[in-house]
């Protein structure tokens, strides 16, 4: 199924082709400032937006054309705290562990547990 925001823009696009008006595609305009006059008809981004793939252990992300700083960050803290609580749970297992093998356990009986 194709996004809605592809279907609208390939519309801008087309209208825009053939009225021979021009196209400034926009996002949240941050840097309207800078540079030259503003010219043609803004297509926003913002419609499009998320977070397609993310990897925090391979810092690769992928993200939709209108995604958000703000969006970006939000996911970075959620795999921070994820990690996080990963590192203390092996870090439990592992006092667990040498807790298990100072009274004498073996390797095979605490594979066992």
């Amino acid at each position: 199924m194709t996004h809605p925001f592809i279907l609208e823009s390939q519309e801008a696009i087309h209208q825009a082709i053939q009225s021979k008006d021009p196209l400034r595609i926009t996002a949240s305009g941050t840097k309207d400032w800078y540079g030259a006059e503003l010219k043609g008809h803004p297509l926003s981004t913002k419609g499009y937006h998320g977070i397609i793939n993310y990897q925090p252990d391979e810092l690769v992300i992928t993200v939709r054309a209108g995604t958000s700083i703000k969006e970006v960050e939000l996911a970075q803290k959620e795999a921070a705290e994820k990690n996080a609580l990963m590192a203390e749970k092996e870090a439990i297992r592992q006092s667990a562990l040498a807790k298990l093998a100072a009274l004498g356990l073996t390797e095979d009986e605490i594979a066992v547990l």
